[in-house]
C-alpha cells in the first residue's frame, strides 16, 4: 500500500540490488551511497623471474583494472515534502499522490547511472629475448541508464577481444641521397600488428511494459599493421595499413568495411 510498480522508491533498490550486486533484503533504501565502491588496477610481473623462463623471458606482465561510477541525475523536492522534518525519510513517507495515491519520494530523481569497465578484465604482455612481443587483452564493460521519466532502462554492453605481436629489428641501416651526397641512418624497425574483434549491444529495457529491445549492436573486426622508423631523434617514420569489417545485429543497419593505408612523418619536439 503506496508502492505501486513503477514507484521510484520500488525501482530504485531493485535496480541497484540487480546491477550492482547487493542484496535486496539488506539494502538501504536511500539511493544516496555514502562509502563509494573502490575502483583500483593491479599488475603482476613475477612470473618474468621464474628462471626456467628466463632463457627465452625478458617480461611477463599480467594486469586488470576496474573502474566505475554511480551518478544521480538532477533530483529536487516535492514541494509537498516537508524537507525539515527528519522522520519523512525514504520507507517513512505518509504524504501520498492524489493522482495515483502512492507516496511522494523524499528526492525526486530523474534518473540514476551506473558505469562499470573491466580495460583490461585480463591483459597478459610477453617481451622475448629475440625482441618479439606479444600480448593479449579482455576487455568488458557496460554503461546503465535507468530513466523515472519514462520508466525505461538503457543497457549498453561492450566486450573487446585483442592479440597482438610485434618484432624489432635492430640497427637496420638506411642510406638516403640527398644532391650529391649520401647519409647513411641507422635505427631499429619496430613492427606491430593487432587483431581487435568488439561486440557491442544497445538494449532499451521497458520497465512498466516488460519489453526488451536490441536498438543496435554489432560485431566490428578490426586488423592493423604498422611500422616505424626513427629518422632522426625527433622524426618518425611510421607506414601502417589497417582493414574494418562492421557486421550490424539489427535489421536497420548495413554491413560495411573499410580499409586505409599509407605512411606519416611525426614530428616531436
Amino acid at each position: 500500500d503506496g508502492y505501486g510498480a513503477t514507484s521510484q522508491q520500488v525501482l530504485i533498490p531493485a535496480f541497484l540490488a540487480a546491477y550492482a550486486g547487493t542484496d535486496p533484503n539488506t539494502r538501504s533504501l536511500n539511493p544516496f551511497n555514502k562509502i563509494p565502491l573502490p575502483n583500483w588496477k593491479i599488475e603482476y610481473t613475477g612470473l618474468g623471474k621464474i628462471k626456467f623462463l628466463q632463457k627465452w623471458v625478458t617480461s611477463i606482465t599480467l594486469s586488470n583494472d576496474y573502474m566505475s561510477t554511480y551518478n544521480i541525475g538532477a533530483f529536487r523536492s516535492d514541494i509537498r515534502v516537508p524537507t525539515r522534518d527528519a522522520r519523512y525519510d525514504y520507507g517513512t513517507e505518509w504524504i501520498r499522490n492524489e493522482i495515483n495515491n502512492n507516496y511522494i519520494a523524499k528526492d525526486v530523481i530523474d534518473n540514476i547511472t551506473i558505469n562499470e569497465s573491466f580495460s583490461p578484465l585480463i591483459k597478459v604482455e610477453v617481451n622475448l629475448k629475440n625482441s618479439f612481443q606479444a600480448n593479449f587483452e579482455l576487455r568488458k564493460d557496460r554503461n546503465l541508464s535507468m530513466s523515472f521519466s519514462n520508466n525505461q532502462l538503457t543497457e549498453i554492453n561492450r566486450l573487446s577481444y585483442v592479440i597482438g605481436g610485434g618484432y624489432r629489428f635492430k640497427d637496420v641501416k638506411v642510406n638516403i641521397r640527398a644532391g650529391n651526397s649520401t647519409r647513411e641512418l641507422k635505427s631499429d624497425i619496430d613492427i606491430k600488428a593487432n587483431f581487435n574483434w568488439n561486440k557491442n549491444t544497445t538494449i532499451l529495457r521497458k520497465i512498466d511494459q516488460n519489453v526488451n529491445l536490441m536498438s543496435s549492436g554489432s560485431d566490428v573486426l578490426t586488423f592493423d599493421v604498422r611500422g616505424e622508423y626513427a629518422l632522426t631523434e625527433k622524426i618518425m617514420f611510421t607506414v601502417f595499413f589497417e582493414m574494418t569489417i562492421n557486421t550490424p545485429y539489427v535489421s536497420n543497419a548495413y554491413p560495411n568495411s573499410m580499409t586505409q593505408g599509407g605512411f606519416k612523418l611525426r614530428l616531436m619536439l
